[in-house]
């Protein structure tokens, strides 16, 4: 019997680049569990051709994508790159032709993946299945709110496409709500993002034999990215320090906002605290995780629907280490209902420091009184295995592709 083939457009893959490329990496593995052909379409990627992934899913470029992984193009650049994918959406509708694919999948980041997979799942007239991991035009528009008619005008077409979706899917019940709100179709289900608790089981071995008189706080993320909200932590560290209390911090990865950073923390006379490690290869990184006390995560405090139906990814990493969480952003977020069900840290309904630094102490003492807490958190993240999470999703593709 021939196997059915399911198609995934989405934006860079493999992993390690982005929290999608992860999604989609886990997705393309579990779809190839269950006996499905499988094509991966990454239309953000700097090569062209065509080569088989790990679990023998074929992965088609058909095109170059300006964007690299390493550097964000300009707006131009990116602008160039979309008109030129709209373009030759029907070269690719060709390649997938000859494959006859039963079902496609399309994720939202990136903002074009979407309307080129309705147009070839009309074409080959198949079900279109649209997984929604942000709300991509609030990000958008808050990053870039010169460009608020554009972008609310081209998301007229995503939103459209996605009400004509087989199947929708958010990582996040606030996520699912919204979007409820915004497009007419109900068949919405909820498949959260999650964490391979077996990459990080040595970390959570080292967490356990660690022990620091100084509390030692530690970040991941990418540093090219302004809505971390780092420096408030910094700040908040620099608040502390002139209280007589003492936490470090460790900043793993790299970006244009280091140098401005660095100097944040050069200017607060804090270079004994921090420490910068810029990015590290994964056994190391490890290693520097499993020797910190808890984990930060932040946000601006603002009112956006992006940020506010949300979670990073890198959390539920934090967690598989045994790692508390201290996380700060807007109130009624869904990071902020997440750490408070499942008692997994402190959130800070703020992005002030002077706030933040009171929710340090909070979550130090909270440290103190639960000292299973390491454990509780490594139990919430199990919940959360991309196995569990994908095998389960795995059904509803087969009742869409059947």
């Amino acid at each position: 019997m021939t196997e059915q083939c399911i198609v995934i457009i989405t934006g860079h893959y493999p992993p390690p680049f982005t929290a999608n490329a992860i999604r989609a990496y886990y997705m393309a593995r579990s779809l190839r569990k269950q006996g499905f052909d499988v094509i991966v379409i990454p239309l953000l990627s700097s090569w062209c051709g065509s080569r088989i992934g790990e679990f023998n899913e074929k992965i088609i470029s058909p095109f170059v994508s300006v964007k690299s992984e390493l550097k964000r193009p300009s707006v131009l650049q990116r602008l160039q790159d979309f008109i030129i994918k709209q373009k030759k959406r029907s070269k690719l509708l060709s390649v997938l032709r000859d494959h006859n694919p039963s079902t496609i999948i399309a994720t939202l980041p990136p903002v074009e993946a979407i309307p080129i997979a309705f147009y070839i799942a009309k074409r080959l007239k198949i079900p279109l299945i649209t997984d929604v991991q942000d709300l991509a035009d609030d990000y958008r528009i808050m990053e870039r709110p010169y460009l608020y008619p554009l972008i609310r005008y081209y998301f007229k077409k995503v939103y459209k496409a996605i009400s004509e979706a087989e199947l929708v899917l958010a990582t996040t019940e606030f996520m699912a709500e919204e979007l409820r709100k915004r497009i007419r179709n109900n068949n919405i289900i909820v498949v959260h993002n999650g964490v391979d608790i077996k990459r990080y089981t040595k970390c959570f071995e080292i967490r356990q034999s660690f022990k620091t008189q100084e509390p030692i706080a530690v970040f991941l993320g990418d540093l090219n990215w302004k809505y971390h909200k780092l420096e408030s932590f910094i700040k908040a560290l620099n608040l502390l320090h002139d209280e007589g209390i003492k936490v470090r911090l460790k900043v793993i990865g790299t970006g244009k906002l280091l140098p401005k950073l660095q100097k944040l923390t050069k200017k607060l006379r804090l270079e004994n605290q921090v420490k910068f490690f810029g990015y590290l290869e994964f056994n190391k990184l490890i290693r520097e995780m499993g020797t910190s006390s808890f984990a930060v995560a932040g946000r601006p405090a603002i009112n956006n629907k992006w940020i506010k139906t949300s979670i990073r990814l890198t959390i539920y990493e934090y967690l598989a280490c045994g790692l508390p969480i201290l996380a700060y952003g807007p109130p009624n977020s869904y990071t902020q209902h997440f750490i408070e069900e499942s008692k997994t840290g402190i959130y800070i309904q703020s992005d002030n420091e002077v706030n933040i630094a009171k929710g340090v102490l909070k979550l130090l003492q909270l440290a103190k009184k639960a000292t299973d807490i390491n454990y509780r958190c490594k139990q919430v993240a199990l919940t959360y295995e991309w196995n569990t999470i994908m095998e389960k999703w795995a059904i509803f593709i087969k009742d869409v592709a059947n």
